[in-house]
């Protein structure tokens, strides 16, 4: 009886060491709501194992035995990974974990995702006399930057003598971000795009025009609007009705703010911010080819907003591209992210 037991405890220890040899982990260990990870395995089987299955919770069963998968939880998740085999006809398994933290204090609305550009409106500001801005979400993204992803574009014409355009989108923030009522917050946006625009090309040949245009955001009170034919931007950003004027609208002309900084202030701080001319450098790109390259940008904005929600918790955020248009050009808006602290 004995022997018999030493024989098992020996077996056992041998298949042991058969048990698959596993690598699981997450490119990111914490994200915003609404952001998405990836998480990548590599399974190494023993010899002789058969009937060989690996599988991920919430992605699948019958995976390959090196993979990687998108996820978007919408609430901390852990991940587990399993591989199971037979090996010399006896079943063996092993497992691995990873957790992916979802941030309670940021937001993340991927554009390249249909549900989130829908939540996303667009206006325009511009000179009446030229072509009409399109702003269109669920774009396919330039061949370059990616051949099945999507975005929201914003396709801007060209502007004659010295007009503008501050083409923009717009959201009332949504009820799952919870903001409580007359509360202050700070709040900061971290916005990925695509663009064209290469600052070599332009001083290199001058026989391009440069395209000045800058990404700006901002937190409103309501809901930003437009009036004397789409050249005005109305702003409701104050905490109450001025006393010296007995209003609480701000109406705000782009020609007045097109300056490089183009921070839009009011009684209740600054609402609107520059975050960074939209460009790049690549002095190595071939700049009189007639399809110049996209390449993706990341702005990140420093120094956050500091402002209260109205009695009912709400607010408003935008994000836009404000242009003197020196030549046509497109804009794919890929990803905005924002994070918010109570004060």
């Amino acid at each position: 009886m004995t022997k018999r037991i030493i024989v098992a405890c020996t077996l056992l220890a041998a298949l042991a060491g058969c048990k698959p040899t596993l690598e699981f982990k997450s490119d990111k260990s914490t994200i915003p709501q609404g952001g998405e990870a990836t998480l990548e395995w590599e399974v190494d089987f023993a010899k002789g194992s058969s009937s060989r299955d690996v599988e991920v919770t919430k992605v699948g069963d019958g995976l390959e035995e090196e993979g990687s998968a998108k996820v978007l939880p919408r609430k901390t998740t852990k991940y587990e990974l399993k591989a199971k085999a037979n090996v010399y006809g006896f079943p063996v398994v092993a497992k691995e974990t990873v957790t992916i933290t979802v941030s309670t204090d940021a937001y993340s609305w991927d554009l390249n995702n249909t549900d989130d550009s829908a939540v996303w409106e667009g206006s325009v500001i511009q000179p009446s006399n030229v072509e009409e801005v399109r702003i269109t979400p669920s774009v396919g993204l330039p061949s370059n930057i990616s051949s099945t992803n999507i975005a929201t574009e914003i396709s801007v014409p060209k502007v004659e003598d010295g007009g503008q355009i501050f083409a923009f989108l717009e959201t009332e923030a949504p009820d799952y971000i919870s903001l409580d009522d007359d509360k202050k917050y700070e709040i900061s946006y971290e916005v990925i795009l695509a663009t064209n625009i290469n600052k070599a090309c332009t001083e290199e040949n001058s026989s391009k025009k440069p395209i000045t245009s800058y990404l700006k955001v901002g937190v409103l009170r309501t809901e930003p609007g437009t009036s004397n034919g789409s050249t005005t931007l109305e702003l409701d950003t104050s905490t109450g009705i001025d006393p010296a004027t007995g209003n609480d609208k701000n109406e705000h002309t782009i020609v007045e703010d097109f300056d490089g900084t183009g921070e839009i202030s009011s009684g209740n701080g600054t609402t609107i911010v520059n975050l960074g001319k939209i460009e790049y450098t690549d002095s190595d790109a071939e700049c009189d080819s007639g399809n110049p390259a996209y390449k993706s940008k990341t702005f990140t904005q420093s120094t956050p907003f500091t402002i209260k929600t109205d009695e009912d918790g709400k607010l408003w955020l935008m994000v836009g591209i404000h242009t003197l248009a020196e030549e046509e050009t497109d804009y794919y808006i890929m990803n905005i992210t924002i994070n918010i602290e109570e004060q």
